[in-house]
């Protein structure tokens, strides 16, 4: 495959990280990848090896503050900047495709879904995997202590209390997670009450959704609840919608023992999609 890099100018101008994977032979269409919180894009071998095989093109970004994109580790002015930046991102090579679909994982999942809703235009599908629907995400504890630094420490970084053993099954999975130098933990007090107050609004407009929408969750994930992944799919209004339910898989289905089945479903789904379009 072809690997390519490069940075990019992002909302508010700055800085982010970006690369791409295409096939050496022409490609059937464009998947724009958006990662989950604490990682970077850089995480989704197996995704990238499988969808590039069968001729899609992998377009990523690492988010504001995350892998080797500039910014502040866990904070956003408001929801406004992930908005933007993807908006940006999409817009570089919108018009070198006819078929743009758009994937983001846990975190990556709400930027996608907030996208889709904002700029229903611009892409042919969305797959949301692992998404956190749910205001349930995060302790209630939590959500006071964000709301009061909010107003006084809305950049003061902290750590969350996170268990790497409920992203995957699989050891070697879980220690390179570990020994990622890209990877952190970090968030803020404005990030927290700016993606509550996402969840809250995706979920209220999610009759507003006409794309067509792939919604995968694991049964085992402690991390995100699968709960408001299958509220979120009965209300949601698109006449194209599919719910896969991994039940023994836990956060990262894509990284999981049953790594190669989730990502057969997505190539399927991609597939469907092409030739319905």
């Amino acid at each position: 495959m072809k690997h390519k890099t490069g940075s990019f100018t992002g909302h508010n101008s700055l800085e982010l990280f970006w690369q791409s994977w295409e096939p050496e032979q022409d490609t059937k269409a464009t998947l724009v990848l958006v990662h989950g919180v604490g990682e970077h894009s850089g995480r989704y071998e197996n995704l990238i090896n499988h969808l590039v095989d069968r001729g899609f093109a992998i377009y990523g970004y690492d988010l504001r503050g995350h892998g080797r994109s500039k910014g502040r580790k866990g904070y956003i002015n408001s929801w406004e900047d992930y908005r933007q930046d993807l908006h940006l991102f999409v817009q570089q090579f919108a018009s070198q495709t006819q078929q743009l679909f758009l994937m983001g994982h846990s975190l990556g999942g709400l930027i996608a879904l907030d996208y889709v809703n904002k700029y229903p235009q611009d892409v042919q599908g969305i797959i949301a995997s692992s998404p956190p629907m749910s205001l349930a995400t995060g302790s209630r504890v939590l959500r006071i202590i964000a709301t009061i630094l909010n107003i006084l420490l809305p950049k003061w970084q902290f750590g969350v209390p996170f268990n790497p053993d409920g992203l995957s099954r699989i050891p070697t999975v879980i220690q390179a997670y570990l020994d990622d130098p890209l990877v952190h933990n970090q968030i803020t007090a404005r990030w927290v009450i700016e993606g509550f107050r996402t969840i809250e609004r995706l979920t209220q407009s999610a009759w507003g959704i006409e794309a067509p929408v792939l919604l995968t969750h694991g049964g085992a994930d402690s991390i995100v609840p699968i709960e408001g992944t299958r509220s979120f799919y009965e209300v949601l209004d698109s006449e194209d919608k599919e719910f896969i339910f991994y039940p023994d898989s836990k956060h990262e289905p894509h990284n999981d023992s049953n790594w190669k089945e989730a990502v057969e479903n997505i190539s399927n789904w991609l597939e469907k999609q092409l030739k319905q379009n």
